[in-house]
C-alpha cells in the first residue's frame, strides 16, 4: 500500500511539472479609462490570414484587470512558436470585437512558446495600445520590429521591400521570418530569387508556412513552358480583365462614399490627413474619421495595403 502511495505522488509531482510546462503567460497593467471593459483575452491566430479575422473561436484564454489596470492570463501553449493577439475591448462590446487601422487600435500580436513569460506595459499613453508595449522575448521583439515596418507610412515601398527580405534572412525566429515574407510585395525577379534561397532554410512542415513553400520552392521548369503558360495566362486575363473591373468597380462604389473615395485617392497621391484636411476644407479629425471608415470598409490596414485599390480607386474618382 505505501509503495503504491509513493509512485501515485511521484506520478502527481510529474504531472502537475508536465502541466504547467505547457502554459505560457501574459502579465502587466493596461492604462485604459473606464470606458474600457476590466477584461483582456488572447486569441491563438493559426495561420497569418486570421491575423485579423475578428472571432470568439480563437479566444484561448481570458483575464480579469483589477482597478489599478493589473491583469495576469495564463493560455495553453507548446514547445514550437505560435502566434498570438491580446485585445481590450470597451464596454458593451462583444468579445471578439476588434478594431484595425486607427490610433483606437484594441489589440497587438505576440509570439509564444512553452513556458514564456509576456509583459505588457503602457505607462505612456492613456487607451493608445501599441505593438512595442509586449515584451519579454526575443520572437517578440523581433516581430515588433517587423510589424512597425508593414504598418509604416514614412518608408518608401522599396525600402519596405528590402527590409522585409532582410528580415526573412535575419530573424532568429522562423515565424517572424515567414511572416516577414508573407507580407512582401510587387517583388522583382532578383528578389523573388533571393526570397527563394530564404525559404530553404525553413522547415516545410511549419504550420504558418502555407503557401509560402508552395510559392517559393517550386521546382523549376524549362523557360519554354513557363512562357507557353504565361502566355495562355494573359489570354485568359485579357479576355476577363473587363468584367471583373467592372464587378470590382461596382463593388467600391457601393462600399466607399463620394467622400471616402476622394480621400482615398488624395491619400494615393501622397497627401497627409493635414493636407487632405486643408484640400477639402474640413477638420482634422472628420479626415481620420474617413480614413479609419475606409480601412474598415476595404479590410485593410494602412496606407500601403491601400496600394492594392489604386487602379480602381483613381478611375472611381473620374
Amino acid at each position: 500500500m505505501r509503495r503504491y502511495l509513493i509512485l501515485s505522488v511521484i506520478f502527481l509531482v510529474f504531472y502537475s511539472k508536465t502541466s504547467l510546462s505547457q502554459f505560457a503567460e501574459v502579465h502587466g497593467n493596461a492604462n485604459l479609462d473606464s470606458s474600457w471593459a476590466k477584461k483582456v483575452y488572447i486569441s491563438r491566430i493559426s495561420n497569418f490570414n486570421q491575423m485579423f479575422t475578428a472571432s470568439s473561436i480563437l479566444i484561448v484564454a481570458q483575464g480579469d484587470i483589477d482597478s489599478n489596470g493589473n491583469f495576469k492570463v495564463s493560455f495553453p501553449t507548446d514547445s514550437a512558436e505560435k502566434l498570438y493577439r491580446l485585445h481590450f475591448i470597451k464596454n458593451g462590446d462583444p468579445v471578439s470585437t476588434l478594431i484595425i487601422g486607427s490610433k483606437d487600435a484594441n489589440h497587438l500580436f505576440f509570439i509564444a512558446s512553452d513556458r514564456d513569460q509576456l509583459i505588457y506595459q503602457n505607462n505612456v499613453s492613456v487607451n493608445i495600445i501599441r505593438q512595442s508595449d509586449i515584451v519579454g522575448n526575443k520572437a517578440t521583439d523581433e516581430l515588433n520590429a517587423l510589424l512597425s515596418v508593414v504598418h509604416s507610412d514614412s518608408l518608401p515601398r522599396d525600402s519596405i521591400k528590402n527590409k522585409l527580405i532582410d528580415i526573412a534572412r535575419t530573424s532568429s525566429s522562423e515565424l517572424v521570418g515567414l511572416l516577414s515574407i508573407y507580407n512582401e510585395f510587387g517583388l522583382n525577379h532578383e528578389q523573388r530569387k533571393t526570397l527563394r534561397d530564404i525559404v530553404k532554410r525553413f522547415n516545410p512542415d511549419n504550420p504558418y508556412a502555407g503557401r509560402i513553400f508552395e510559392d517559393y520552392n517550386q521546382p523549376p521548369n524549362g523557360w519554354f513552358l513557363w512562357a507557353a503558360i504565361i502566355f495562355a495566362l494573359i489570354i485568359a486575363l485579357i479576355a476577363a480583365r473587363r468584367i471583373f473591373k467592372k464587378k470590382r468597380l461596382s463593388k467600391i462604389q457601393q462600399s466607399l462614399s463620394q467622400r471616402e473615395i476622394k480621400i482615398a485617392r488624395l491619400i494615393l497621391e501622397g497627401k497627409s490627413n493635414k493636407e487632405i484636411a486643408m484640400d477639402l476644407n474640413i477638420g482634422l479629425s472628420t479626415v481620420k474619421t474617413h480614413v479609419n471608415n475606409i480601412y474598415s470598409k476595404l479590410k485593410i490596414n494602412s496606407r500601403r495595403d491601400l496600394q492594392k485599390f489604386k487602379d480602381i480607386l483613381v478611375e472611381s474618382s473620374a
